[in-house]
């Protein structure tokens, strides 16, 4: 192969790193690994590049764009500067001066660097997919365990992007706890069905909702986005608070964010947390098996997380949150080399079999959900 040499080191960026900008959706993830590997396991909406060996020994050194992002779509975005981030990673290169002049990884990256407009824009991913997964094994596809009768989630084909639709604000907003209820935008716009559940207060979780019956409803309103920059833990105990009251009054609050998905789900598994003194995974297990398509960003849930260790500091009895025993994640791939690494809470991106689909808000930032059914409030 001839000496390739590429224009400038690519950036690096931990694992950590990647997770924080993950939420925005100006980042496109390259997956260079050959497609075995990929069907095997990978990052969520990373893209797996087109090399076959013939087409490495015949490319002179560099391949062809449509090689590297197969998907037009995706493609003309990052041509466009949609993408500010282009994150490149392979099996588990620490240090990109390591890789080897002929590995997919030094290819890709210097094929990108061709191209001027993209020049600026390059990171790898240290330690690549292993390093990862031991990070956030729960923000990976993996083949579903034998006994699931299932196959590999469904890869996102082509970079296809799915938008909220209806179904995520049919039906009644479903009961968390007998004063608790949380659901969507839509649910708390219908006077008629909050009257009819008892429904005496709303706490809404956004920047962008309107309060409808203010003449009506007790409201309060945390304003947060649903990025992976805000800070929503700082409102947990004020939250908390606002339910507490509104049940001292034999109240009945709402919950609701845009879709009922991340922001109240996020609230509402703090506030179980507290008042049960549970487990995040306890809690969050409460929550989804009643309103199954929560799902929280990364950042909630880290936030999440540091709340669980002060609900473990406050209550000394009380065992912290084990993933390895939670009955909550669909993807029974815990390895235990990688047990020092792994989080302490569980991000569960569907039912055992679903086919996981990225979905966008209307802010544009991805959440990934399961089959959707939807779930009555209990009675």
């Amino acid at each position: 192969m001839a000496d390739l040499e590429i224009y400038d080191q690519p950036q690096s960026l931990t694992a950590t790193g990647l997770v924080k900008i993950w939420g925005c959706n100006d980042t496109i993830l390259i997956d260079c690994r050959p497609f075995i590997a990929y069907n095997e396991g990978h990052i969520r909406t990373s893209h797996n590049i087109n090399c076959p060996p013939i087409v490495k020994r015949r490319s002179g050194g560099s391949l062809p764009l449509a090689n590297v992002i197969t998907c037009a779509n995706s493609r003309e975005k990052l041509l466009a500067g949609d993408y500010k981030n282009v994150v490149i990673y392979d099996q588990n290169t620490d240090d990109f001066q390591n890789a080897t002049k002929d590995s997919n990884l030094y290819l890709v990256v210097k094929s990108l660097q061709e191209d001027a407009r993209l020049r600026n824009n390059v990171f790898y991913l240290t330690g690549g997919y292993d390093a990862f997964t031991c990070q956030y094994p729960q923000a990976c596809v993996k083949p579903s365990s034998p006994s699931s009768g299932s196959t590999l989630d469904s890869p996102r084909a082509c970079g296809k992007e799915f938008r909220l639709t209806d179904e995520f604000f049919r039906g009644e907003a479903v009961e968390i706890l007998p004063w608790l209820y949380l659901g969507s935008s839509v649910h708390a716009s219908q006077k008629s069905k909050l009257r009819a559940a008892g429904i005496t207060a709303l706490l809404n979780v956004s920047n962008s909702c309107q309060n409808h019956f203010p003449e009506s409803f007790l409201y309060k309103t945390i304003p947060v986005a649903d990025d992976s920059f805000s800070e929503i833990g700082k409102w947990f105990q004020d939250a908390i608070n606002f339910i507490d009251s509104v049940r001292s009054a034999s109240g009945k609050v709402l919950v609701h964010c845009h879709a009922g998905v991340s922001r109240s789900a996020t609230i509402c598994i703090a506030y179980v947390m507290q008042f049960k003194k549970c487990s995040l995974d306890e809690a969050y297990n409460h929550v989804k098996t009643r309103r199954n398509v929560i799902a929280p960003n990364l950042n909630f849930m880290s936030q999440l997380e540091e709340f669980n260790k002060q609900i473990v500091c406050s209550y000394p009895g009380l065992p912290s949150s084990k993933i390895a025993t939670s009955t909550v994640s669909p993807l029974g791939f815990l390895n235990s080399s990688c047990a020092n690494h792994m989080p302490k809470f569980d991000f569960s991106f569907g039912d055992v079999g679903s086919p996981v689909s990225p979905v966008l808000t209307p802010d544009g930032h991805a959440h990934f959900f399961g089959t959707f059914q939807p779930l009555m409030s209990p009675s």
